[in-house]
């Protein structure tokens, strides 16, 4: 009797050894039906292994060969898993490409399947390998290709918002290119599938890329000018010593990518806590009772050296004062939605023509600000530092506010990154 008290607490109490006992099918099975279907017999033996390609918090990822075709097999541990709470994550990670796999730059999933104590998905085989890697090899790349990304990229997220799907995890290490140079977008684990009308507040990204979200698609919506467009010149660089990123602040529908704001965050987290309260203040007026929904915000960029002005050179990107208009979007009808659906197009294509514009007028010059102003913002105790200087100033709609970046930022300029 003390055996079978025993064999209780400790099986049927803990939810996973009670999983390994459920009759006919046992529950680490089931959990992952039905879009992992249960295959008897060793399938993944089809499928010759040419060598490990990646490795997750899950399991990892092969490049193998079957009847002369190669495809990435991605295995992963069913009881890690079910102990990390992520069955509903990869569930929906395969029903997303296996929906929205036939995009002509969406990875393909073609089979996935369960044994007893594995997940098995296979994709198509992406040979160009990581965008990551291209920028890591040539740092500098051209408008014209960065331009060309940047259009596949856009088509692949509007068609994943006009599915319900959010991506939130882009980055330059989930985009491969194929060997013909075209984007594909991978690895859909933190994707979520929301309906209508319907908003996510979880916070979530790869931690070097991550960014605190409002709305929908905020991380994708954060995190899309870090990839792209500001790497034509070189300027960002993605490692853990980096001290300047790119970012946007966004209000969006589910089904939009409105890229609103484009700012400069630094290392520093006085700086980060600086922009995040001023950027909190203007969202908040924004959302007020009083407000219309609608205003704008503006940052000023200043370069400064030790003698007069710092003259943009080529290699460097030149920053103008970035005034952007503001809408808070509530969409209560199919025709609205799909309205505004057309509209993201329009957006993204003039975003990316007038940063290519900007980028390519290397004449341009800095607007400074006046001595006093200077005196509240740059520190001269430390005159070989040539920091990025700014402000920021927003109204909304209505009752109008005004607000400026200045003494606070003085304590700053030693931890600004030189040029």
């Amino acid at each position: 009797m003390s055996g079978a008290t025993q064999w209780k607490e400790s099986t049927l109490t803990l939810p996973y050894e009670s999983s390994k006992t459920a009759w006919p099918v046992s529950q680490t099975e089931s959990f992952f039906l039905p879009e992992f279907p249960l295959l008897t017999g060793d399938k993944e033996k089809k499928y010759k292994n040419l060598g490990e390609i990646n490795k997750g918090a899950f399991g990892k990822v092969y490049r193998v060969e079957e009847e002369g075709r190669v495809y990435a097999l991605k295995v992963l541990s069913k009881s890690k898993i079910i102990k990390e709470n992520a069955v509903r994550q990869v569930k929906d990670e395969v029903q997303i490409q296996r929906v929205c796999g036939h995009h002509p730059f969406i990875v393909h999933c073609p089979f996935h399947w369960q044994s007893k104590k594995r997940l098995y998905i296979v994709s198509e085989y992406v040979a160009g390998g990581e965008l990551y890697n291209l920028l890591k090899t040539y740092t500098v790349l051209p408008v014209a290709l960065v331009k060309l990304y940047v259009a596949q990229l856009a088509l692949a997220l509007d068609f994943l918002h006009n599915a319900g799907v959010i991506y939130r995890d882009l980055k330059p290490e989930n985009i491969l290119l194929d060997v013909e140079g075209n984007v594909q977008l991978i690895d859909f684990g933190l994707s979520k599938w929301l309906s209508y009308g319907k908003t996510t507040r979880t916070i979530c990204g790869t931690l070097l890329y991550i960014v605190e979200g409002r709305q929908a698609d905020e991380a994708v919506a954060s995190i899309f000018h870090t990839v792209l467009f500001h790497r034509t010149h070189g300027k960002f660089f993605y490692t853990t010593e980096g001290s300047y990123s790119i970012g946007t602040v966004g209000y969006t529908d589910v089904d939009c990518d409105f890229i609103d704001l484009t700012y400069v965050c630094c290392s520093s987290p006085l700086l980060e806590s600086t922009l995040k309260r001023e950027i909190s203040c203007f969202s908040e007026q924004l959302r007020g009772n009083e407000s219309t929904g609608q205003g704008q915000i503006s940052l000023e960029f200043f370069q400064k050296r030790q003698r007069g002005r710092w003259l943009f050179q080529p290699d460097c990107i030149p920053w103008e004062v970035w005034t952007v208009r503001l809408e808070l979007i509530t969409l209560n009808s199919e025709g609205e939605r799909q309205g505004y659906r057309e509209k993201v197009g329009e957006l993204l294509a003039d975003k990316i023509f007038s940063i290519a514009e900007i980028m390519n007028r290397h004449d341009y010059v800095p607007k400074m600000p006046i001595h006093s102003e200077l005196d509240l913002i740059f520190d001269t105790s430390y005159p070989d530092v040539q920091p990025y200087l700014f402000k920021v100033n927003y109204s909304i709609s209505g009752p109008s506010s005004g607000t400026s970046v200045g003494s606070t930022v003085k304590k700053l300029i030693k931890e600004t990154l030189s040029l």
